[in-house]
Order: C-alpha cells, then structure tokens, then sequence
C-alpha cells in the first residue's frame, strides 16, 4: 500500500510539473493552498473526510478548470484511479457495482457524515440499486429490519454466492443458536444446512419467513402424508392438518409442526413431545 501511495504522489507531481501546477517553492499545491475549497466548499464538510481530499486535489484531478472550461478532468477512470490507493478485488465474486467500476453509487469520493464515506447508511444504500419490495412482507428477517445487510454480505466481494460472509447454516449460526438443531434426528434440511429451502432470508407473507404456508411447505417433500391420512389411517378417516386451531399451542393453527419438530428431535419421527408413542403424542391435544 505504502508503495503504491508513493508512485502515485511521483506520478502527481510529474503531471503538475507539465500542467503548472506548483507553487513558487516547487512544492504540489494542496487542497488549502488552491482556492478549490473557496469555492468547493461541500467537499470537506463531511465528518469523514477521503484522505485524498486532505492530500489535495491533484491526487485525483488532473488540471483545474478556468475560465469557460468547467471540465475537471481525472487523472484516470473510476476504479482504476481508486485502485492507485486501494487494494483490488480481483479473484473474487464481486458486487455488480464494483465489477462495473461504480465506486462512486456507494462512496463519496470526497466527503460525508456517513462512516466509509458511505452516501447512505443501512440498507437505505442498498435500497438506491435493490428493490425494497422483496424484503417489505410481513415477516422480516430481523437483520432485514434493522438494515445490517452486511451482517450477511459483503459489501464488495467475497468467496461465496451472493456475496455471503459464510456459507449455508453457518451464515444462520452466527446469529441462531446451534442448540436446538442438535437432536438425535435432524431433519433432512437442516442435516445438509439448507435453512432456505424453507425459510426466506429476507422476508415472507407466512410464519417464521416460511417460503410457502407450512402445509404446502411440507407437501413439497412429504406429499403423501399431505392428507392427514398417515395420522389415523387404521381408523378410516383423515385427520385435519390444516385449517383448525391448534389446542396445544394458542393463537397457532394446527398444522404439520404441531406433532412435527421442523428442525429436529430425539423421536425417529420427529415428535415434538419427548416421548415417542404416538398415543402420548395424541394426548397433547386429547384429553382422553
């Protein structure tokens, strides 16, 4: 880094010595020793103030406009004028702003009230490029909600899809507790750490950001069980799994989750009630 400083300030002052702009002394002329900011006033009023700012103005633009010529030309295109300083992110999945050179949607090149030199803070600077209404349901991923999109993404790059800061049920572990994953049967998902096979990661319409209605959720794997029918099916009727309320959990509807464990369970089928009969499960909801 500190090489690449030094070569730019060479190059700086190579191109300042041909375009004239030196003081008497020979010295680059900075920010403060131009009238730039007389004018340019906004430009270091930000609590955050880019170094190159602070180095001077010929750091980044190549000639100062007079006259007619309102043309404050670069020295070279964004990035490779912000990679003269910065480290690059090749080698990398990258965000689709920075493979595409646009430092500058994100950043201030010059200053701003926002740590980063970010032009906006949270997801409100995400929201400039992504639609807001993926992620405005009813059920918001806290993370969603509280805009730290980054505790999920990288902002540039990184190795995984998506720009993921770790991959599959790791990512959900830095937050959700491991615990209650940790059954002696694990539910086949959960087991290869597909947590959004189910769940959505940003927001959903139905309980528990589920991508459908936990019926039809199941269905898609189970769909033989979808009936009701494996519940009592030496009694020749169905049993409701869907639609009633749930006597064993208030304010729920019954459905596959009310004898079920989503994630996991120590019964072989997954019983939420420790005790695998199913005649003791029944007697969660009846008495007798």
């Amino acid at each position: 880094m500190k090489e690449r400083i030094l070569t730019l300030i060479v190059i700086i002052i190579s191109v300042q010595i041909f375009t004239g702009i030196l003081t008497d002394k020979g010295s680059v002329l900075y920010a403060d020793e131009l009238p730039c900011l007389q004018c340019h006033t906004s430009q270091d009023s930000g609590d955050t103030v880019h170094m190159a700012v602070q180095m001077g103005c010929g750091i980044c633009h190549l000639t100062p406009h007079d006259g007619e010529n309102l043309t404050l030309s670069l020295l070279m295109d964004t990035p490779d004028l912000c990679y003269m300083c910065h480290d690059s992110f090749e080698g990398k999945k990258q965000h689709t702003a920075v493979a595409a050179g646009m430092c500058v949607t994100c950043h201030s090149p010059h200053s701003s009230d926002n740590d980063n030199l970010l032009l906006a803070t949270g997801s409100d600077l995400c929201y400039r490029c992504h639609a807001e209404e993926p992620f405005m349901k009813d059920n918001q991923h806290t993370a969603v909600t509280f805009g730290m999109c980054l505790s999920c993404h990288e902002p540039h790059a990184g190795d995984n899809e998506n720009l993921l800061v770790a991959e599959d049920s790791e990512l959900c572990f830095s937050c959700h507790s491991s615990k209650d994953f940790k059954k002696e049967v694990t539910h086949t998902p959960v087991a290869s750490g597909n947590c959004i096979l189910c769940h959505n990661p940003h927001s959903s319409d139905n309980i528990d950001s589920l991508e459908k209605p936990i019926g039809n959720l199941c269905s898609d794997c189970h769909g033989e069980e979808a009936s009701g029918k494996h519940i009592i099916q030496n009694y020749g009727y169905d049993h409701p799994i869907t639609g009633v309320p749930d006597p064993s959990r208030a304010g729920r509807q019954l459905s596959c989750t009310s004898c079920h464990g989503p994630h996991g369970s120590d019964s072989e089928l997954l019983f939420v009630n420790i005790d695998t009969s199913p005649e003791n499960l029944c007697l969660m909801c009846h008495e007798s």
